[in-house]
């Protein structure tokens, strides 16, 4: 179960990292926003997702795999919900 709660929440990351960059071509206009905006997004989540692991994993091994998967899939879906 673990495994394809893994898997789950990896596709879903790529999904989400994934979806923003498509919308630089044609969003600001759409949105009536800067380019900058669109761009500082996938920025700052790109660099979240690449700076998370640096913390989370010596936390998964003090902790245990569980709890940091419970944790970061409830703030997960609380900022996907927010947002």
């Amino acid at each position: 179960m673990t495994v394809i709660c893994t898997c789950v929440i990896s596709t879903l990351t790529a999904i989400n990292a994934t979806s923003m960059a498509i919308l630089t071509t044609w969003g600001p206009a759409y949105f009536h926003t800067s380019r900058l905006h669109f761009v500082l997004g996938l920025t700052l989540y790109n660099l979240s997702v690449s700076l998370a692991p640096l913390v989370l994993a010596p936390l998964s091994e003090n902790l245990g795999r569980n709890q940091i998967y419970q944790v970061t899939s409830l703030m997960y879906a609380t900022l996907l919900i927010c947002h």
